[in-house]
């Protein structure tokens, strides 16, 4: 009931509007407002500063104190700071002004101390004003006496104390209502709670409803969230929760969209919908309260907050059984994946480890299967260049032998002829000279020469190069090969050993020798195997 009352007079001076409800839009309408109050605070602050800046244009001192008096009124339900910093001013400013103005000056600072938190500050600055006749009838004035006295009321721990304020605090209630001109706005909210104190919500509803039929509402109004407040506590008093939350929404909205931070009603909201299991609701909307709270430095709302503990602990509560539970639900899943990861990978690392070693052996066959390829290419290139040699001089053989048979005939003939002449000095001389001049070695080894040269056109070059510039070898006109040369061709033909070379081009084997030794000096690199690089010539 001190709630109900602490509300009558929160109201007195402002008039009532109705309300028309649909409460799922609203309460969505309302989580949006309450996501960002930016826009409207936004617009709170462009309308001080348009105040600011007529404050700057005033000309007289009466015309600038009432500037700074409507930029208080904006601040008292905005910030408590600042409208305490221009409290201060509006005492600065009417120090050379009437007595009236003077005294609304200390009533300003009076209710901003009693926001801050300082009931009996705001009683003890009270009683300086002096009771001038339109002091006297201040409803303000009455209004700051009531809501000090129930602030105090609220926070007595001394019972006896506690009755005293009361006391003094129903008194000023009569006195407001005693000043109030019936069918006002204030006249009929105290008249409500007057009816409802006495059991009679239902007269008084219908009151504030008649009212309202002709008041109208506008959530824009900022006195539209004082009267659905009262309603609101009208209809809990009564024990009509659904019509309670209806009008706590639209006193919310209201509030919220006219950028107050000095309210109840989205906290006793939250209440409802805590009560009606709505807890992610109720505690978005607590949070939000208590956040305007603190920016808005309302340090006599800060008993309230103990109403709504127990919104705050169960959403607590909850939250971090569903943070439990969803730990417990990622841990599992976790651990499931860890152990597919696991197996996966066990399962890549075996078959890779597979695939290495099957890889491995791969190389290894292609590596030997590439040693073969390159070791039958290079047999078949020698087998080819043999088969090519061999077919050159076996055709140079067989032509020769045929050479030779043909004048071993011919020969035969003409001794034949000789000794039937009996010319047997002739047959000796023919003998002698066939014995002396090996004309058919020689013409052997010439073919050979040329047979070679044919078949290795650039040889003799070739040969050249691995001889220091001026060892190298110049041949004659007509010469195809010299002796040295003919010993390295048949190295290159395969024939390698010095006994067969000897005897294939009828030296002896001290010459061979010789003709090697001879070469290897004058080669570019001392040491070097002429031989191994003349068996490569033509590869």
């Amino acid at each position: 009931m001190k709630n109900l009352l602490l509300t009558t007079f929160l109201i007195l001076l402002l008039p009532l509007s109705g309300y028309a409800y649909d409460r799922e839009k609203r309460l969505s309408e309302l989580d949006k407002i309450v996501r960002d109050t930016r826009p409207y605070e936004q617009r709170m602050q462009e309308q001080i500063a348009s105040l600011k800046h007529q404050f700057s244009k005033a000309s007289t001192d009466t015309a600038r104190f009432d500037i700074t008096c409507s930029i208080y009124m904006l601040y008292r339900n905005f910030r408590i700071d600042s409208a305490m910093i221009f409290a201060n001013r509006l005492i600065e400013q009417a120090g050379n002004l009437d007595i009236e103005r003077r005294n609304k000056s200390i009533m300003c600072k009076a209710d901003a101390l009693n926001k801050l938190g300082e009931p009996r500050e705001c009683i003890r600055l009270l009683n300086t004003i002096p009771r001038t006749e339109a002091t006297l009838h201040s409803t303000f004035l009455y209004y700051l006496y009531h809501s000090s006295y129930l602030s105090i009321n609220e926070s007595n721990i001394d019972r006896k104390q506690g009755i005293e304020d009361r006391k003094m605090m129903l008194i000023y209630t009569d006195s407001i209502f005693a000043l109030q001109e019936p069918g006002s706005t204030g006249y009929v909210s105290n008249l409500a709670i007057r009816l409802a104190e006495r059991g009679k919500y239902r007269e008084a509803l219908d009151s504030l409803k008649a009212y309202a039929k002709t008041a109208g509402t506008d959530e824009s109004n900022p006195e539209s969230a004082s009267y659905n407040f009262l309603m609101a506590e009208l209809y809990l008093a009564n024990g009509d929760t659904v019509p309670a939350t209806d009008c706590l929404i639209e006193a919310s909205i209201s509030d919220l969209t006219n950028a107050k931070k000095v309210y109840k009603s989205l906290q006793l909201l939250a209440m409802l919908l805590f009560r009606q299991g709505d807890l992610d609701r109720s505690y978005r909307y607590i949070t939000k309260a208590l956040d305007d709270i603190n920016d808005g430095y309302a340090r006599y709302r800060i008993n309230d907050i103990a109403e709504y503990i127990p919104i705050i602990n169960s959403a607590n509560d909850r939250q971090i059984r569903q943070n439990r539970q969803f730990q417990m639900a990622f841990t599992i899943v976790l651990i499931l994946l860890l152990a597919v990861v696991a197996t996966a990978y066990f399962l890549l690392r075996r078959k890779k480890r597979f695939l290495a070693a099957f890889n491995i052996q791969l190389e290894s066959q292609n590596r030997q299967l590439q040693e073969m390829t390159d070791s039958l290419f290079r047999y078949n290139n020698d087998l080819r260049d043999a088969n090519k040699i061999k077919v050159e001089y076996i055709a140079m053989l067989f032509d020769f032998c045929s050479e030779s048979i043909k004048r071993q005939a011919e020969l035969k003939k003409s001794l034949a002829r000789k000794l039937a002449s009996n010319q047997i000095s002739e047959v000796t001389k023919i003998l002698n000279r066939q014995a002396s001049e090996s004309e058919d070695f020689k013409e052997f080894i010439k073919r050979f020469d040329a047979i070679f040269i044919s078949l290795f056109p650039t040889f003799v070059a070739d040969f050249n190069t691995l001889l220091r510039p001026e060892e190298q070898i110049v041949l004659k006109q007509d010469e195809l090969l010299t002796p040295e040369l003919r010993i390295y061709a048949l190295i290159r033909l395969g024939i390698t050993e010095n006994a067969k070379i000897a005897g294939f081009l009828h030296y002896s084997l001290q010459t061979v020798y010789n003709y090697r030794q001879r070469m290897r000096n004058k080669a570019k690199e001392r040491g070097q195997s002429l031989s191994e690089k003349v068996i490569l010539f033509g590869k």
